[in-house]
């Protein structure tokens, strides 16, 4: 399985929108009886931040868009840019993103898995990743018991 992270410039796990990241990691996750294997694949260069770089509005970095924004068709169009990165992953894993960047995702075929605020390395990123997916998948029904 293939994901992506958003990753600053010097490689460090990016928390605002993914959409102004510098950089995606692409990792690949390979499972055995026995153990989980992750990699990286490959950084890549995100083409919207090599385009407009130190020009992104501030609503755009902390991905604060007010309702007529997302409903803009340009607005929703430069969110597909993401599918020319990071297209043939199956998850990104993001903190802070709008629901342009789910919808346009999904559209594409990547799914986007939120990453708890607390966490602040790629590495953990992942692991709390296959860990939520792994619980996710055995568990039908949670009951509150108090």
């Amino acid at each position: 399985m293939k994901i992506a992270l958003p990753l600053d410039a010097q490689l460090v796990l990016y928390k605002q929108n993914p959409f102004t990241a510098p950089k995606f990691g692409i990792y690949l996750i390979e499972t055995t009886p026995k153990e989980v294997l992750v990699r990286l694949d490959a950084i890549m260069t995100n083409p919207m931040h090599a385009i407009l770089r130190q020009n992104f509005l501030e609503d755009q970095i902390v991905c604060d868009c007010d309702e007529k924004a997302q409903n803009c068709f340009n607005h929703i169009c430069e969110h597909y840019s993401l599918l020319e990165v990071i297209g043939g992953c199956r998850y990104l894993l993001a903190d802070n993103f709008c629901k342009n960047t789910c919808h346009t995702l999904k559209n594409g075929g990547v799914e986007v898995f939120k990453i708890p605020s607390i966490i602040k390395t790629a590495e953990m990123a992942i692991k709390n990743f296959l860990i939520g997916a792994n619980l996710a998948k055995k568990i039908s029904h949670i009951r509150n018991l108090s």
